[in-house]
């Protein structure tokens, strides 16, 4: 069996894994008022791009547009409302524990760029079961989402550094960009690892 064999089963096994530990979480946990809080004010904006086609966490017939928030993640909570399911809760939660599930899947092909691949599945175990990671999961918060696109993201720079492909730097910049309209916390990060690229090439 191939290397490339060898990763993708290993990554596939934690992802199954972590999914199926994901998903028992949210099917088995009761949250008391889960919108509440800066989950409340995600739906509001949520409610709005859908209803009133406007950005705003302002809760009226003609809400008015503000920029308080990063868009990311009303965007996505836009899309669970547009998905006409009842329970638009319901689409967000799983969601999460789909994108949960990748984000330990993908620590394992992420970690094969500079560990062996025991190690890259000792780093996709402790991703998998961090009390942390899967509790995050079964709440209407930004984490699990700026997680998936960050290390989407990181995993398409290793791939572009490796290869050398220009696709590889176009579409891991466009991640980075999504990941920042999520949460503006990663400003920095893609130019720290470019010039950190520069440094050692």
């Amino acid at each position: 069996m191939n290397v490339q064999w060898k990763n993708g089963l290993a990554a596939l096994a934690i992802f199954l894994l972590a999914f199926w530990i994901r998903i028992s979480y949210i099917e088995n946990t009761v949250i008391d008022t889960p919108i509440r809080g800066d989950a409340f004010y995600y739906v509001v904006y949520g409610y709005n791009l859908i209803n009133h086609g406007v950005f705003s966490k302002q809760q009226s017939d003609h809400p008015v547009p503000d920029a308080y928030w990063s868009p990311g993640f009303p965007a996505y909570i836009a899309l669970a409302i547009k998905s006409g399911d009842d329970s638009f809760y319901g689409f967000i939660l799983y969601g999460h524990a789909l994108m949960g599930a990748l984000v330990c899947g993908i620590t394992v092909l992420l970690g094969r760029f500079f560990l062996p691949l025991w190690g890259s599945v000792v780093a996709g175990l402790l991703t998998t079961f961090s009390p942390h990671l899967i509790s995050l999961g079964g709440y209407v918060l930004t984490e699990t989402l700026f997680s998936f696109a960050l290390i989407v993201s990181l995993y398409g720079f290793c791939w572009a550094v490796k290869t050398l492909r220009k696709i590889g730097f176009v579409l891991s910049g466009v991640g980075f960009g999504l990941t920042y309209l999520i949460n503006p916390v990663m400003l920095f990060a893609p130019m720290m690892m470019g010039l950190s690229w520069w440094w050692m090439a």
